[in-house]
């Protein structure tokens, strides 16, 4: 969100334009965005839709601003499992990354879609976030555990899915300074959670390949000596040859992924300007280690330097 600010939402009159279009194809109309049910006009879009006689997806919402209208729309387009993506199990951790998303939004957003008969949920979660502690990982284990419960007591016996993801800090976000979690830790966490979950009945946990997240550490940060080693490795026959390359160029993986830089590092991304200045992102890291709120952009804000 830091690279596009601030937040500009299309006009309702040019996507109903679009949905027009769309009516010679007869499918379904997939709302693509980074907060689909943040749109101010989402209710009056999924009347629109469905009154063309089209069904609509989405790929996920959030779930502090899903409306009733919008859940009732997605089940009546045939949406079998609707998806949140909380992202952490704990307050503490949603303090740390700014989700701004409470437990009680979790619970609202399951009671829309079990009234509105869907039957299944998916929750996105994320292991190895800065400052995460295995209180935290309990955390997500309890979650889980209370939102089936929940699911059940309101008389559905549908599958609660967690898809779990290593955390990997990107550039121009508050996180670049922080290293990844060891690999082994995020590992022993991912399978506690893997193990304890699935001894409930109709919980399933998805777990993304942690070798493969580690090496989309490397390329997230890496500098112009990786451009080397993605060459090799194809020279080598792909992906799976990565870190052989990264061995023949004497290319330490840890250089990238564990080391904790200092405020003053300069970093590769920076010869690109996003209209932001890096303290602005420095003072985001100290307010995420503090757990202190940022609240979104606004109209008349200038907090960030975008503007």
């Amino acid at each position: 969100g830091y690279c596009f600010r601030k937040p500009r939402n299309r006009s309702l009159s040019v996507i109903n334009e679009e949905v027009q279009e769309a009516l010679k194809y007869r499918k379904r109309i997939g709302l693509m965005g980074a907060a689909i049910s943040d749109y101010p006009e989402i209710d009056a879009l999924c009347k629109d839709i469905l009154g063309e006689g089209l069904s609509m997806s989405v790929a996920s919402f959030r779930a502090d601003s899903v409306t009733k209208e919008l859940v009732e729309s997605l089940a009546e387009s045939g949406l079998k499992t609707l998806t949140m993506a909380p992202e952490a199990g704990s307050d503490r951790m949603r303090a740390v990354i700014n989700k701004g998303i409470e437990e009680h939004h979790l619970f609202h957003s399951m009671d829309l879609g079990l009234s509105a008969g869907i039957r299944n949920f998916r929750l996105y979660i994320m292991v190895g976030l800065p400052f995460e502690e295995e209180e935290d990982i309990d955390a997500i284990i309890d979650l889980a555990e209370r939102l089936k419960d929940y699911m059940e007591t309101r008389g559905s016996k549908g599958t609660l899915t967690l898809s779990v993801n290593p955390f990997i800090p990107k550039p121009f976000t508050p996180f670049q300074w922080e290293p990844m979690a060891d690999r082994k830790t995020v590992e022993k966490r991912l399978k506690r959670l893997e193990k304890t979950l699935r001894r409930r009945k109709h919980v399933v946990v998805n777990i993304e390949s942690p070798k493969e997240a580690y090496i989309q550490g490397v390329l997230s940060r890496g500098d112009r000596r990786v451009g080397a080693a993605l060459m090799r490795a194809h020279e080598l026959g792909g992906s799976k040859a990565f870190k052989r390359a990264l061995k023949e160029l004497h290319l330490d993986p840890a250089f990238y992924l564990y080391r904790k830089r200092p405020e003053s590092e300069l970093f590769p991304w920076e010869r690109l300007d996003m209209g932001f200045k890096k303290a602005y992102l420095y003072e985001e890291l100290k307010r995420a280690e503090a757990l202190k709120p940022t609240i979104p952009c606004f109209e008349g804000c200038h907090r960030c330097g975008v503007c």
